[in-house]
């Protein structure tokens, strides 16, 4: 299973530069983020916590101790929480970016 879905994966990566390469193009004509744009992002997303889930089957594939697993849970959690913290900081940000220039005379 965990080969599978990882050969899945890699396969599925290969889409990912083309729905940037079309939100990049369609951002320019349009000056704002398009369905393909929001398409990278969340396409993107996805493959992330695929892999993430993909890794733990190698895990138990591989037979990995239970500290390995706790290990690699305590890592892919820990970057799980850092990536939202990151998202919601720049999500703020870009909000605040356009108050403000909402409200500039």
């Amino acid at each position: 299973m965990h080969t599978i879905f990882g050969t899945v994966i890699v396969c599925l990566f290969f889409v990912q530069p083309l729905l940037g390469l079309l939100h990049h193009r369609q951002y320019l004509k349009l000056g704002k983020r398009s369905y393909f744009g929001l398409g990278h992002i969340w396409y993107g997303r996805i493959l992330i916590i695929c892999g993430v889930i993909n890794g733990g089957l190698g895990l138990q594939l591989a037979a990995n101790s239970s500290n390995g697993n706790i290990a690699y849970g305590v890592v892919a959690g820990a970057m799980f929480v850092l990536y939202i913290v990151v998202i919601l900081i720049t999500g703020l940000k870009k909000r605040n970016t356009k108050k403000s220039e909402v409200s500039s005379p």
